[in-house]
């Protein structure tokens, strides 16, 4: 085997130059590096001329405008994504973000209402290209857990949400919409008597007083009885309209009467048909009376009673 015995003393008088040189020979990663550094920082000073194709002239214009008037708050870098506060005219602030892809490909966003690239993007890469601004490491954004309000009240034990709905705070925030609640819990709302019926129809019906709105309103309210099965309610509503439109001399001049008393009857019927001996013997003394006291001249009061046979 050859050998070299100029290299041999060479390693023996200075066995650490080899080494010192090694610390000053760049590594390719290294190399790599800083070359990209200095690319990001050369293209990043030209970004908004490289960009400007996807601005026209009047956004640009008014772009450097914002920018020399110090309309942008902030802009952070994160990576390939600049985070900016740009001041707008009528809003406080705007946020806009730019992402620049490794060719030099952009994406805006920005929450102005402009539904193109809008001038405050382009103030933000002025600001870029002047390399007017901080370096920051962000974390990945979490969305927040979603819910709607039915997943919500699945959730709250129903005694909980009573005593918050009754509280002082829960009474002035709660919005209900009341016509739709009443009709839904209705089984559980005071039992009116059949004078209260009975007395505010005939005081409406002789001051004629929009008295068939509240007899609508009246058959409505009957309606959901009917459905909680209290027929006792159901009965004293249809003989309280009858007795107020007879008593009110109005039972044979109106015209609606016919379908009025139509809607009653169907009620009566399925009252008849569905509650128990004691309603049912109150119907038929209240019919027999109605009979008695020639309520029979109308001849659709009379349709409505023959039916129930």
């Amino acid at each position: 085997m050859d050998i070299n015995t100029k290299e041999m003393l060479n390693e023996i008088i200075s066995p650490d130059k080899n080494k010192n040189e090694d610390k000053n020979i760049m590594s390719s990663e290294q190399f790599y590096s800083r070359e990209n550094k200095y690319k990001n920082i050369y293209s990043e000073k030209k970004l908004k001329d490289i960009l400007k194709k996807d601005f026209n002239s009047t956004i640009i214009s008014r772009g450097i405008e914002y920018y020399y008037n110090c309309n942008i708050e902030n802009v952070y870098k994160d990576k390939n994504k600049y985070i900016a506060k740009v001041y707008g005219n009528s809003n406080p602030s705007y946020k806009v973000t730019i992402t620049i892809d490794d060719d030099l490909t952009a994406h805006y966003e920005c929450t102005c209402p402009c539904e193109y690239n809008c001038k405050h993007e382009y103030a933000v890469l002025v600001a870029i290209s002047n390399l007017e601004y901080q370096e920051v490491s962000l974390k990945t954004s979490i969305e927040e857990k979603e819910y709607n309000l039915k997943s919500l009240v699945e959730q709250i034990p129903a005694e909980e949400l009573k005593n918050y709905i009754l509280s002082p705070v829960g009474m002035n925030k709660v919005s209900i919409e009341l016509v739709s609640f009443k009709k839904y819990f209705r089984k559980y709302l005071p039992v009116q008597e059949y004078e209260f019926y009975y007395n505010n129809l005939y005081n409406a019906i002789v001051l004629n007083e929009n008295y068939v709105d509240k007899i609508n309103e009246y058959i409505e309210n009957a309606k959901d009885y009917l459905q909680n099965s209290d027929f006792e309610s159901v009965l004293k509503i249809v003989e309280s309209i009858i007795e107020a439109y007879n008593d009110g001399k109005r039972l044979n001049l109106d015209s609606y009467v016919f379908d009025i008393i139509n809607k009653l009857g169907m009620l009566l019927r399925i009252t008849y048909r569905k509650s128990n001996d004691k309603i049912k013997n109150e119907i038929k003394e209240w019919t027999l009376n109605l009979k008695n006291n020639n309520y029979y001249n109308n001849l659709y009061l009379e349709d409505m009673i023959l039916t129930l046979k």
